[in-house]
């Protein structure tokens, strides 16, 4: 309903060769989709409800999209859909990402040159990957680490556990819940603690605080580590657990620019 911002992202498709059809409305939007066939639909998430939907449906209006998406499903049962939004809300991204005929898209991070490529992707069976970030207590290093995905590899925004909603959950319940599916887990092992052997002559090691190294067991369980989905970004001289000895880590000391060409590579799946 943004016809300015619309507008930049109907050229930008247009000069790369797609035919765009444009409505500003729920009602006409479904009147379009009725008329014709369409391969891919991209839509706004908070609109305005028309007509054809209330405020219980739509939840006020802030979550329109889905509900048109969802109907637009039964009238154009082959066709992708790209929610392209300022909306943050969970269970929004979880929806537009739920299996390969949906795709999210911010309007923060996705610029319109940006948006050929996502609807090429979309076309081809290629979604956005869910990612979730274990962080310890660089705060520096997790917004360097957020930027990077979302400005170099265009992905949507990443799923930081502080930064959910508790929902009157426990700690542990609320991870678990924003753990389930999850494509891939970026583990940020900076050094925020000192342990040493219970001995007068050990000396003290810089190591990841606990949450870091519980949560990267937790995900190498569930994911396996042969799997590739969790890349583990080690910062500075740091003793990581020993039963974790030998795997490929990603040093990221001279920042996430220097080690861009590594994280692509163990991306490699999910991007270009």
């Amino acid at each position: 309903d943004d016809a300015f911002l619309g507008s930049s992202y109907i050229y930008a498709l247009r000069d790369e060769g797609y035919e765009v059809i444009e409505t500003s409305g729920v009602d006409s939007a479904l009147a379009l989709a009725r008329g014709r066939d369409f391969d891919v639909v991209i839509l706004d998430i908070m609109l305005p409800h028309g007509k054809f939907f209330n405020d219980l449906e739509t939840q006020g209006g802030f979550k329109t999209g889905i509900a048109l998406a969802r109907e637009l499903r039964n009238t154009l049962p082959d066709a992708k859909f790209l929610a392209l939004t300022m909306s943050t809300d969970p269970e929004v991204q979880e929806w537009f990402t739920s299996d390969e005929s949906v795709a999210f898209a911010s309007k923060r991070h996705v610029a319109p040159q940006d948006l050929a490529r996502l609807v090429k992707n979309l076309v081809a069976g290629k979604r956005s990957p869910r990612v979730f970030i274990v962080h310890g207590r660089d705060s520096a290093a997790l917004s360097q680490l957020k930027q990077f995905l979302r400005r170099k590899l265009s992905m949507i925004q990443p799923i930081v556990l502080a930064e959910q909603p508790s929902k009157g959950r426990t700690i542990i319940e609320k991870f678990e819940h924003y753990a389930r599916n999850v494509d891939v887990v970026f583990v940020l092992a900076t050094p925020d603690d000192f342990g040493r052997l219970a001995s007068p002559l050990h000396i003290e090691k810089q190591r990841a605080r606990q949450n870091v190294v519980f949560e990267l067991g937790f995900f190498l369980g569930t994911l396996k580590r042969g799997s590739g989905r969790v890349i583990l970004l080690h910062k500075g001289d740091i003793e990581l657990p020993s039963d974790i000895s030998g795997v490929v880590y990603i040093d990221i000391s001279r920042g996430f620019e220097a080690a861009e060409i590594e994280i692509r590579r163990e991306m490699a799946d999910w991007i270009d």
